[in-house]
């Protein structure tokens, strides 16, 4: 199987992935044929840090809010940064589209500086509202205007869970590589209470983690004829490799009749 082809420019696209990555292999003359049938994803994670009366929206999950990562932008993978939330009201109707569309206020050095996490920096962490545009024209406006790290929160009417937030891939339009940092998309609920947090005059401080998830597991199919000499010595030479990925694969070898 194979990935289905780039999206289109322009109309927004997801991808929703439902199963674990999965490689699969098959001889041909001469070769192997690999398909990808899984775009690897990278987990996004937001943690409220500040104001006690959003943390407390949140008590549930300990303030921490799970997203989707975007597939273009520079995420800082492993990495936690802090910074404020921004949130511009979009007032020409192009819901975040465009860049007159709405205004990014400036952030107070003074303020974040002063705050308890005194590792903040005063960078800006925009908040965008899906629709209209693909992701990536989205984060590359905000990226225009000063946004060092864009959160995308998912449409009015839509009624996906942060889990099912997770599932979605959010794909590059094929103008990603314009986009410079890392962009994530949440649920509706979780977007709304950050963004009527943005709205007042309070600094609202998170931190953004991406993380290379550890607990998916690859599944290898490999189809063979028993009297192929390629296959035998492909195995022989797997076999440390497998050995050294452990419980992270599984490997499944299919035997097929010579007729």
């Amino acid at each position: 199987s194979s990935l289905p082809p780039p999206p289109v420019p322009r109309p927004e696209r997801e991808w929703v992935a439902t199963m674990a990555p999965v490689l699969r292999l098959a001889p041909a003359p001469g070769r192997w044929l690999v398909g990808m049938a899984f775009v690897w994803r990278v987990c996004a994670q937001i943690r409220v840090m500040a104001p006690e009366s959003l943390v407390n929206q949140f008590s549930e999950t300990k303030g921490r809010i799970d997203g989707s990562t975007a597939t273009f932008g520079a995420p800082f993978y492993g990495e936690r940064i802090l910074g404020r939330l921004v949130w511009g009201e979009s007032t020409t109707g192009h819901a975040h589209c465009r860049e007159d569309d709405y205004v990014v206020p400036q952030p107070d050095q003074t303020a974040v500086l002063n705050h308890e996490h005194n590792e903040v920096k005063p960078i800006n962490i925009v908040i965008v509202r899906r629709g209209k545009c693909s992701f990536v024209t989205k984060v590359r406006v905000a990226q225009t205007k000063g946004a060092h790290a864009v959160i995308i929160v998912d449409k009015d009417d839509s009624t996906m869970t942060a889990r099912d937030i997770r599932r979605i891939i959010v794909a590059d339009d094929g103008y990603g590589n314009a986009v410079e940092i890392p962009s994530m998309l949440i649920s509706r609920e979780d977007g709304h209470h950050l963004i009527e947090a943005a709205k007042t005059n309070q600094q609202v401080i998170v931190e953004l983690a991406w993380d290379v998830p550890t607990d998916n597991v690859v599944l290898v199919d490999q189809w063979m004829s028993s009297a192929s000499v390629e296959s035998h010595r492909f195995l022989k030479d797997w076999t440390d490799k497998r050995k050294a990925l452990n419980e992270v694969i599984k490997f499944v070898p299919h035997y097929h009749r010579d007729i």
